[in-house]
């Protein structure tokens, strides 16, 4: 009986590591899916409870990651992914929390200089540690061995050899693997990480995150977003043509706050209005939109009338506030990519991205009015034909990332699927019925104008 509660509390403590070093690395979606259903709350109160900890004090971890249960998992995990990167990946030496011993104790003691991530007394002593217990860091060439991640998952395999050697009775084994562990948790995960854990929590800001992932989930967002768009085009289509060079400048000025904000932290109020609208390229989809489907409606008709003379602004308004969106995820897909990390739909997602980066530009630049005026209109024309494949590589890109979670059962991914498919399959149907029409309509006059038999005036 004691040799089997023995087994038990060094898997759960195992387990419990394992634990950790998932959530301490890059956010992916199989976390914040735990999160959301409560998998994770309960693996982890389960895993405590195992390793031997108070019954009070695994209710309580488990009762604080619920605080996300019932949220939006592919919000979450974008949420997650912005404050990762704000927190621990910050460039230019500005990284308010490193998730690495060495350049976090170096910090914290407010030593000269700039920390040494590679090769310091610190990461040599964990590479000597666990060289000795016959492994090395999976990443040890692109990252440093003495990561948050990288020593949970340590100790986890410590733990893991220590229930090993006592479900097979060799005790003298699962002294040593204990004392390993002992050894490496004085020496090193108690040496920073109960530090590290409180910066974190200072500077996370994860209650009021929680709230917003539970209550401000994007079910119907895109849906809401379009219509104002659509309302605010139609208000201010004067103003916009008579001064398209005050939103233009806007548009830029959102671009920076976005970027400024992954890496430091704004107002509540203004970071949750740049998720909102830039985060995912909600705002830039709409008018693209908007855009594309003014070509749905009669040259002649009252819509046409009323936006067609701004197509050109908006159009270039939603290429410069996508141009943030794509520079920050193109960044984070590409790091991803580099570590081996990324998952099937993220990688073709990312191929797809850099094709829509292309005709961005492209039909971006050749918006300007300088620039048209340079062009033939044939050649100008031609060019702009290229938007109909990009509308069609952004529903692409966005069925890419949402459809993994919508297949999992996530009800608000589920919505947007949704939501997205009857905007951009109903402007397939729409134009290709104005162009059935149009076509229509120009055979009907011609008959009109030169009826069977009777000779066409030579030009």
């Amino acid at each position: 009986m004691e040799r089997q509660d023995g087994v038990k509390k060094a898997v759960g403590r195992a387990d419990v590591c394992e634990l950790l070093a998932s959530a301490f690395s890059f956010p992916d979606e199989r976390l914040a899916a735990g999160l959301c259903d409560g998998a994770l709350a309960a693996d982890a109160e389960a895993c405590l409870r195992d390793a031997g900890a108070d019954e009070a004090v695994a209710q309580e971890v488990a009762d604080g990651l619920r605080a996300w249960a019932g949220g939006d998992a592919a919000e979450l995990c974008a949420r997650m992914r912005k404050t990762y990167s704000r927190l621990y990946l910050a460039p230019g030496g500005r990284t308010p929390v490193f998730p690495y011993e060495s350049a976090f104790l170096h910090v914290e003691r407010e030593l000269p200089g700039i920390p040494t991530l590679f090769r310091s007394p610190v990461t040599l002593d964990v590479e000597r540690q666990m060289r000795e217990a016959g492994v090395v860091a999976k990443n040890g060439r692109k990252e440093p061995c003495d990561s948050v991640f990288e020593e949970f998952e340590f100790l986890s395999y410590l733990f893991a050899k220590q229930a090993d050697a006592l479900s097979r009775m060799a005790d003298d084994e699962a002294v040593a693997w204990g004392e390993r562990a002992r050894t490496f948790a004085r020496d090193h995960v108690l040496a920073w990480l109960p530090q590290f854990m409180r910066r974190t929590q200072e500077l996370a800001d994860g209650p009021r995150r929680a709230r917003r992932c539970r209550v401000g989930g994007d079910r119907m967002t895109f849906l809401f977003v379009l219509v104002g768009a659509a309302v605010f085009a139609v208000l201010c289509k004067g103003i916009i043509k008579a001064h398209p060079g005050v939103f233009y400048a806007l548009a830029i000025t959102l671009d920076v706050l976005f970027v400024v904000g992954s890496f430091v932290r704004l107002p509540g109020a203004l970071d949750d209005a740049l998720f909102l609208l830039l985060h995912k390229c909600t705002l830039a989809t709409a008018l693209f939109a908007i855009v594309m489907y003014i070509g749905v409606f009669k040259r002649d008709g009252r819509v046409a009338q009323q936006l067609r003379p701004i197509r050109a602004e908006l159009s270039i308004v939603a290429w410069l506030l996508s141009l943030a969106h794509m520079a920050v995820y193109l960044a984070s897909y590409a790091t991803r990519l580099s570590s081996g990390f990324a998952q099937a739909n993220v990688a073709a997602a990312l191929v797809v991205a850099l094709a829509l980066f292309v005709l961005l530009l492209v039909l971006g630049v050749t918006s300007f009015n300088a620039v048209k005026r340079r062009m033939s209109r044939t050649t100008w024309k031609r060019v702009q034909l290229w938007a109909y494949p990009f509308f069609g590589l952004v529903y692409v890109h966005v069925m890419l990332m949402l459809l993994p979670s919508a297949l999992r059962g996530g009800v608000a991914a589920q919505t947007s699927v949704a939501v997205y498919s009857v905007v951009f399959l109903g402007y397939a149907v729409a134009r290709s019925a104005r162009a059935v029409a149009d076509r229509a309509g120009v055979t009907s006059l011609r008959e009109k104008t030169h009826p069977e038999g009777q000779e066409t005036p030579a030009a």
